[in-house]
């Protein structure tokens, strides 16, 4: 039985801004229920404790969690997302430093955040490829995901367009055209040929439905598109004393309606 979606293939749903908030037994279980849900942990050293931004005793935690998850055969997939100097350091070829970030995590994918909003601008488009596909060649059993808009089009160029250099088999990108503001597209773009696309901007509760029917738009007449969404700003609440949350009733609420719709049923039955 194929999912809903015509050639697109949803496989994984991302959610992104695990921080000091959250109850990791509650992101367990429904790891548990939903097996494609990839936790996401926005790494940025001075934000660090901040809502959205892991401190580094939940980050062990978390990567403790991973690994037991992973002796039991049950997956608890997460994803690290680098921002800031995490960011820029992964640009410049750091392995040394994404392999710690790594061994502390137990993240099987990697996200590039190089745009002034997230505080990683200033560098060069050439340059940065190079130490990208350092990362890519060194961390082979890691996906590494390049956010594609206006401030990275020219590295995505390099890293994605050379004919003379095909991008590693384990880069693939993330088209947002708001550059990680949450805002919600009026159209998604269409995939890069021959590469693993994700989709994000101003997805969540409310808005989850409509988008997956203009990223499906965007994936009409590529063959077997298999692609994945994030959400970030969406699935942020607030507790009972007002405080930034990461949200998990809103990410339940996600969860029902996209499964409802269908889109994971292919997935499902795996």
């Amino acid at each position: 039985t194929s999912s809903k979606g015509g050639s697109m293939q949803l496989d994984c749903i991302g959610f992104c801004g695990v921080d000091d908030s959250v109850d990791l037994q509650a992101l367990r279980d429904l790891s548990v229920e939903h097996p494609y849900v990839e936790w996401g942990v926005l790494l940025r050293p001075d934000k660090q404790g901040e809502p959205r931004y892991a401190g580094a005793d939940m980050l062990e935690a978390l990567g403790r969690m991973v690994s037991s998850c992973a002796e039991t055969g049950a997956a608890l997939r997460v994803a690290a997302h680098l921002c800031g100097t995490d960011c820029l350091r992964a640009l410049s070829g750091d392995v040394a430093h994404v392999c710690r970030l790594k061994e502390v995590i137990g993240f099987r994918r990697m996200q590039i955040n190089p745009t002034a909003a997230n505080e990683a601008s200033g560098w060069e488009p050439a340059p940065a490829a190079e130490g990208l596909r350092a990362i890519a060649n060194a961390l082979t059993d890691v996906e590494l995901i390049l956010q594609v808009n206006d401030e990275t089009r020219e590295l995505a160029h390099h890293l994605f367009s050379d004919p003379e250099r095909p991008a590693p088999p384990n880069f693939a990108a993330l088209l947002d055209a708001s550059c990680g503001l949450g805002v919600a597209p009026d159209a998604h773009p269409s995939p890069l040929p021959g590469v693993r696309c994700g989709f994000a901007g101003g997805m969540g509760p409310d808005t989850v439905l409509a988008q997956l029917l203009k990223v499906s738009a965007a994936c009409e007449g590529q063959p077997a598109c298999r692609t994945w969404i994030d959400m970030e700003s969406g699935v942020r609440g607030r507790d009972a004393a007002g405080a930034d949350i990461f949200d998990l009733a809103r990410i339940r609420h996600v969860l029902e309606l996209v499964v409802a719709e269908g889109y994971l049923d292919g997935v499902r039955q795996q």
